[in-house]
């Protein structure tokens, strides 16, 4: 329990508090909820949200790499110019990474929103991997881990998992 007046920990059998002097009433101002049940929710849906865009992205990428890129071998180039084959593979294979990356996304997400035992690891995976994405995938990657690797988070989405 917290003092109201000045936050000092306190024993809920104090009548006073002993850093300022408070009287204790019927009113604590104590927590009730985690860090972990209070940002559980609202990192599951941006993280479905965050893989929508990336799902989205990696299949345009991907059809993009097979039909127009995959003729840029059979048109005429300038003399002398650099053959544009490589593009083709290049693009379908980053067009992959991307949607295996949003695929790992919407799995944490929809992880976390059903409360699954294991979403807190899938989260922290994609939040690494997400920390490459400059600005939205770098904000989401430090929210999810501040909130997953905070002090006793383990144990607390462990409670949820199971009450879930």
């Amino acid at each position: 329990m917290f003092c109201d007046a000045c936050g000092a920990q306190v024993n809920d059998t104090q009548r006073f508090c002993g850093t300022c002097g408070k009287a204790f009433g019927a009113t604590f101002a104590g927590r009730t909820t985690s860090r972990v049940a209070d940002h559980r929710q609202i990192l599951g849906i941006l993280w479905v949200i965050y893989a929508i865009f990336h799902i989205i992205g990696g299949g345009i990428l991907f059809v993009m790499a097979n039909t127009f890129f995959a003729h840029l071998g059979s048109m005429p180039r300038p003399q002398g110019g650099p053959p544009l084959t490589f593009l083709t593979p290049l693009l379908g294979f980053i067009s992959i990474l991307i949607l295996g990356k949003g695929l790992l996304a919407i799995a944490a997400g929809i992880g976390l929103l059903q409360k699954s035992h294991w979403a807190r690891l899938i989260t922290l995976v994609s939040a690494f991997v997400s920390m490459i994405d400059i600005p939205l995938g770098l904000a989401l990657g430090i929210y999810s881990i501040w909130v997953f690797l905070s002090q006793g988070a383990e144990q607390e989405y462990a409670k949820i998992a199971a009450a879930g």
